[in-house]
């Protein structure tokens, strides 16, 4: 079964053996959908559930101790993929953007395969797609509704418009 990146321990919270987890997802609410976590591939049962500042505070069966919650910093929670929800209407998960063609389109209409989203970068203000042309130059696209025309998850196609200064240089 596929495992899918949900996020990644980055502290110990509190005296009872709490993880914080900052999430790879809109909101740290997404982490009450699941009820059993991978964290470097050991599965544990998600016995309780918070949000502190942006990040999810997990209770996990079995870490009862800050030491035991220590060791855990910095590994990568996963879960099932199969056990994903839908995203809500316009979000999407990585797993289902990358891998993309990206188009851009300029103001007559004019369409050009710019090339495949290679990777989404969380930055913290918006997230970027990493996108690579065939001839191996990167473009670094703002994941803004302002630039992004159309996703269509099924037909692995983004269409954005053109961007002075990086999908095109300025005349």
């Amino acid at each position: 079964m596929n495992k899918i990146e949900i996020g990644k321990i980055v502290n110990v919270h509190g005296v009872h053996g709490e993880v914080k987890v900052l999430p790879y997802a809109d909101s740290a609410a997404f982490f009450k959908n699941f009820k059993k976590v991978f964290v470097g591939g050991t599965e544990y049962s998600v016995l309780s559930v918070k949000t502190a500042k942006g990040c999810a505070v997990l209770k996990l069966e079995g870490i009862d101790s800050p030491e035991a919650a220590e060791k855990l910093r910095e590994k990568l929670v996963t879960v099932e993929e199969n056990l994903l929800p839908n995203p809500p209407k316009g979000s999407y998960y990585v797993k289902d953007l990358e891998g993309m063609k990206v188009y851009a389109h300029g103001e007559s209409g004019e369409e050009e395969l710019i090339g495949t989203l290679d990777e989404v970068m969380f930055t913290g203000a918006n997230d970027v797609y990493s996108v690579i042309s065939e001839s191996g130059k990167e473009y670094l696209i703002p994941a803004v509704k302002q630039f992004i025309l159309k996703t269509d998850v099924e037909k692995k196609r983004m269409d954005i418009t053109h961007i002075r200064g990086i999908t095109y240089d300025e005349d």
